[in-house]
């Protein structure tokens, strides 16, 4: 049987999530156990979805405000960032909290193979996709100079059927 996308994005990217760190939209299961996991109680307030693995309930906005959201490790999220229409901001708030040296580990779609797997799988396409990259290359030029020049690519690559991962290092 093939591994799930969600357990091919595990084995790559959980070495990458050592120490303080959290999981921001964690969903049903944590990149690591010791990742704080941030989610709502029923994603998008919808109680036909499956709980979270979340250990703080609520918007990722709140907690990233409060003093425990500082000398992070590590920030891993997944399909997540293209949900935002201004996601250049949301990746300044995290990396905000990360310590010099440490990493953002992200997952996202491919959005022109997301849309083409839907339609061949008859699935919903999720209206809620407000960025569109066309993989790593795509997703790090769109960054900009301002976040280019603050981190520094570390590994990059393509989750079947559809995603693909970017990891990054805070500069000091």
């Amino acid at each position: 049987m093939p591994r799930s996308e969600a357990e091919s994005a595990s084995t790559i990217l959980a070495p990458y999530c050592l120490g303080f760190g959290v999981d921001v939209g964690c969903g049903e299961r944590k990149i690591t156990p010791w990742a704080i996991g941030l989610d709502y109680e029923h994603r998008d307030g919808r109680t036909d979805l499956p709980m979270t693995d979340a250990d703080i309930y609520g918007p990722w906005e709140t907690w990233f405000a409060s003093p425990q959201a500082q000398g992070l490790d590590f920030v891993f999220s997944a399909h997540l960032l293209e949900d935002y229409v201004n996601w250049q901001n949301v990746l300044e708030t995290w990396l905000g909290a990360i310590s010099p040296d440490a990493l953002l580990v992200l997952l996202l779609p491919d959005e022109q193979r997301y849309r083409d797997y839907c339609h061949e799988h008859a699935q919903p396409y999720n209206e809620n996709h407000r960025a569109e990259w066309a993989g790593p290359a795509d997703f790090l030029e769109q960054l900009g100079e301002a976040l280019r020049i603050r981190m520094e690519p570390v590994a990059s690559g393509t989750v079947e059927p559809y995603s693909f991962y970017v990891v990054l290092r805070r500069l000091s």
